[in-house]
C-alpha cells in the first residue's frame, strides 16, 4: 500500500476538482503525490484505450456502411434482373399460347 505523506493543499484541491469534473465523487481517500501520479497514469491509459477503441469502431462502422451500400446496389441489380427475367418468361408464355393448336 502507498504510504501517506504530507499533501500539498493546492494539488489536493486540483485533484478533487478533476475528480469531481469526471464523475468520481468520492474524494475522501487520502492521496499522496505518488498516488495522484498513479491515478492520472491509470486515467491516461484508460483514455488511450478508449480512444483506440473509438478509432477501431469508427473504421468498422465505415467498413460496414460501405458493405451495406454494396449489398443495396447488388439487391437493386438483382431485382431489376429478376423483373426482366419475369417479363421475358411472360412474353414467352404468351407466344407459346398463340402457337397452341386448338383441339378438334
Amino acid at each position: 500500500m502507498l504510504s501517506q505523506g504530507r499533501e500539498n493543499p493546492a494539488s489536493q484541491t486540483a485533484i478533487d476538482h478533476f475528480l469531481r469534473g469526471h464523475y468520481i465523487t468520492d474524494t475522501r481517500v487520502p492521496r499522496s503525490p505518488l498516488m495522484s501520479a498513479t491515478l492520472l497514469a491509470t486515467i491516461e491509459e484508460q483514455l488511450e484505450a478508449l480512444l483506440a477503441q473509438c478509432g477501431r469502431l469508427q473504421a468498422e462502422n465505415q467498413h460496414l456502411r460501405h458493405q451495406a451500400a454494396h449489398w443495396q446496389d447488388e439487391r437493386s441489380r438483382l431485382i431489376e434482373k429478376n423483373a426482366l427475367a419475369c417479363s421475358r418468361i411472360e412474353a414467352m408464355i404468351t407466344r407459346l399460347k398463340r402457337l397452341e393448336i386448338p383441339a378438334p
